[in-house]
Parts: C-alpha cells; structure tokens; sequence
C-alpha cells in the first residue's frame, strides 16, 4: 500500500486473503495503520491510499480509497476594549482587551495558546497569553490581555494590537485592533456628565431597545403631529475637527425626519427605516451648537415613530461647554436605584408633577404631589428597563429590576 506524503505510516503488514472463486468475496480486517503528519492541514481536504492486490502467478491489481482529513479553521470576533467603565481608554487607565476565538472547521484543534502581540502605542502590557486545552468543532474561547495606557498619552493617540492562535502545525491571525486614547464621547453607558439641554416637552431619553455599541442609546421623545423634540449641546473647538455619531430611524418615509443642525444650520437629515449607520462632520474651531432634532408632520405615523442617536465622538481639541440660555435645574435624585419596590423623590416645598416615561417613551405614571407631601410611588410590577423621571430637576434614569 502507498498513500500521500503527508502520511507516516505506523504498520504496513500485508494480509492474506485466501483463494477466491470467480464471483466469490471474502472480508478481513487489513492491519494497516498509519497517521496524518505534524503538519496543517486544509479542513476538507482528501487524501488517496492505493492498494496493491498481488495474486498467484504474479497476477497483479490495483485499488484505493479517498480519506477525508478534518481541522480546525479560526474565526476571531472583534476586539474588545474592558476598562470596567464605558469602555473608551483615557490616559492612566487600566484595561483587559478580549477576544474570541472559534473553531469553525470540523476537526478538533489540540492545545491552543492565544497570544496578544505587535502591540504599539502609549501603555505598558501585564498578562497576553491565554492557554486552553483542545477546541472542539463548534466551540469558543475567549482571550484576555491586560494593558495599563500612559499617564502623558497624547489625547487622540491610538493603541494597535493584534491576536495569534498557535495549536500545534495549527496558527492563525486576527485583523489588527485600534483603540483609540483620551476621546470624548458620549454613549450613555455611564451616566452623561456633558451639559445637555433637553428641555423639550417631550425630552430626549435613554433606551436599552436598541443601541449602536453597548447596550444603552438616546431616543427621541414620544411627541404628536406637528411637534418637535430637540437634543442640544454646546461644544469649543481650538482647530477644525470631526464630529461623528451614529443614529437610526423609524418614522414615516418622507414626512417625519431626524435633522441634524450645527450652529442652526441643516447638516443632514433622515427619514423612513434608516438602520444604525454612523456620520460625520467637519467643524471648525470656535463654539458650536451641535443639534439633533426630530419632528413630525401634520398628520399619520410610521414605523416606531422614533429616532435614537448613540456614541457620538468629539474631536480630541474639543471642550464640551454649557449650554447657553438659563441653568438647568438640579437632577431629580430616585432612591433606591436601581428600585424593585418602591421609588421616591424628595419632597417639593410646592406642589408638583412627576411624570415617569418607559423605553418606548410611553407615559407610565403622571401624578401630582401635594407641597411638602412625600413623592413616592410602587414600581413592583413595572417591567424590568430603564424609565426617564421628569417634574423633579432635569430628566433622571431610573432602572427598574
């Protein structure tokens, strides 16, 4: 018997078959044994055996069989940047960078080492090695590198990386990951500490139905035809810059759109099912109002009726300031919060008006308080989410378990 290079042969006896007659068949177990080489080989791929039949008087016949190989084929998920806060470097800060790694072929891979390498940039690396036994077909691992960033990195420097898979003749490489340092951005992941004015009747508020990154976005207030809902913010650039943010719609096509302004000013605008998409624009240095708006026509709805807004970036030279007309009263204070039972707000020297919206900017509770009369109402058979508290302060989020 032969069989491709890439086969080592461990036994090779040949096996005695007896006499046939013609048309006679026999069955026997041949005792050849071999193994696949230390080398990689394509999940699919075939591998021919011939055989050689020898018979008396020097008949000769030939035969063979495919064998198809299995192995492991890598798929790699994005990079993941873990600094136990919103996820954005900032100089200083500590961080774990992950990644998962997934077999995808129909071989097992034997012992894997996930390796965290070709790093550049301003920090210092702890931990990038990860160590796993065999992967089956189908399964997942994820890595982890730690990494502390420079105290003096450059705001808008960036940190590059990339993973290896090594298990055994087996190696594999991820795309290159970016992190970028010190950006100002805003995702509502954390509590937002930039000034926003969202003052409108039916103001801005965070959801957790949908999000671009994370798991939290800004949507648009629950407003009627021929209203508006405007989310604002002041920012000072020293030099030109970009700003970017990402946004969706869902709305009636053609009639109710989310506009974006800068300065007054008509940048762009959207209508009917827009998916999660990202944009950008060129801002020059000085103050600009930076506006996002969704209004509505005369008549009909579509879709969800909404527009959500979600990581918007700042460029590195700019300073978020506050907004200009009159100060923004004190944030209203829930507690407890997160509230599985029962929720308050400090009592009001004058009578007044808590109104409580879901995700979906549906009013959930409006109730009038008395002057000094305790504010508090029971949240125990509310659906778990986020609401927006309003009547007490600026708009507050509220988590309800």
């Amino acid at each position: 018997a032969s069989v491709a290079a890439e086969v080592e042969w461990v036994s090779t006896d040949a096996v005695a078959l007896g006499t046939l007659a013609p048309g006679e068949s026999a069955a026997g177990q041949i005792p050849f044994q071999a193994q696949l080489a230390a080398t990689a080989f394509t999940d699919g791929a075939s591998l021919w055996f011939d055989l050689a039949l020898t018979g008396d008087g020097a008949v000769a016949w030939s035969a063979g069989f495919p064998l198809t190989v299995h192995a492991p084929v890598w798929a790699w998920s994005t990079c993941v940047t873990d600094d136990g806060n919103d996820g954005w470097l900032q100089p200083g800060e500590s961080a774990n960078l992950h990644v998962t790694l997934t077999n995808i072929g129909t071989g097992a891979a034997p012992a894997t080492t996930v390796d965290a390498l070709a790093f550049s940039g301003p920090f210092t690396t702890g931990t990038t090695a990860s160590d796993f036994t065999a992967i089956a077909p189908g399964a997942s691992v994820t890595a982890t590198a730690s990494i502390t960033v420079d105290a003096d990195a450059p705001t808008g420097s960036e940190i590059s990386w990339t993973w290896q898979a090594t298990a055994g003749p087996y190696a594999g490489e991820a795309e290159a990951c970016l992190a970028p340092v010190g950006l100002q951005v805003e995702d509502w992941e954390v509590a937002s500490v930039w000034p926003w004015n969202n003052t409108s009747s039916a103001p801005w508020f965070e959801t957790a139905t949908t999000a671009y990154s994370g798991a939290t976005a800004m949507q648009s207030g629950g407003i009627g035809n021929n209203m508006a809902t405007a989310l604002s913010l002041e920012v000072d650039l020293n030099n030109w810059g970009e700003v970017s943010f990402a946004r969706r719609v869902s709305s009636e096509s053609g009639f109710d759109f989310l506009r974006f302004y800068i300065d007054g000013q008509l940048k762009d605008s959207w209508s009917g099912e827009v998916a999660w998409d990202e944009a950008s624009y060129v801002v020059f240095g000085g103050t600009h109002t930076l506006e996002w708006v969704y209004e509505k026509d005369e008549i009909l709805d579509g879709g969800e009726d909404a527009a959500w807004v979600d990581q918007i970036i700042l460029p590195a030279n700019a300073t978020v300031v506050s907004v200009s007309g009159p100060s923004a009263p004190n944030p209203a204070t829930c507690y407890p919060n997160p509230a599985t039972d029962r929720v308050a707000v400090a009592a009001s020297t004058t009578p007044s008006r808590i109104e409580v919206r879901d995700a979906r900017g549906r009013i959930v509770l409006s109730r009038t308080f008395p002057a000094h009369a305790a504010r508090t109402w029971s949240v125990a058979d509310w659906a778990p989410g986020i609401y927006v508290v309003t009547g007490a302060g600026t708009p507050v989020k509220l988590v309800v378990r």
